[in-house]
């Protein structure tokens, strides 16, 4: 899912300045590599001029941005203008692969 979300904001913040919103409130499970791809991808927009903002959504999300020294807003109260366009990447297990991920845990 990292890749996926540096891929996305790659294409967004390429032509040009845009303000982005990242919540993970769904997100289950988290891996370093993710971590590691959704921090390059925030810093690579960032250093386009692009203004972030970053709502963990969850505990589990918090100490994850927290412990990868990740920032995000306290609060997402009053981040998301009412405006916005909202795209969400989301990649579901099937039965079959939590059987997978069951028995290689």
């Amino acid at each position: 899912m990292g890749d996926i979300f540096a891929a996305t904001v790659d294409r967004l913040t390429a032509d040009g300045a845009t303000d982005l919103y990242l919540t993970t409130r769904h997100v289950a499970v988290t891996s370093s590599d993710g971590l590691a791809a959704i921090d390059a991808a925030l810093a690579t927009a960032r250093e386009r001029g692009c203004s972030i903002a970053v709502d963990p959504g969850s505990r589990r999300m918090r100490a994850a941005f927290s412990h990868a020294r990740i920032p995000y807003a306290a609060t997402a109260d009053g981040v998301l203008p009412r405006n916005a366009r909202h795209l969400m990447i989301a990649r579901h297990a099937t039965s079959q692969s939590k059987d997978k991920l069951r028995r290689s845990a």
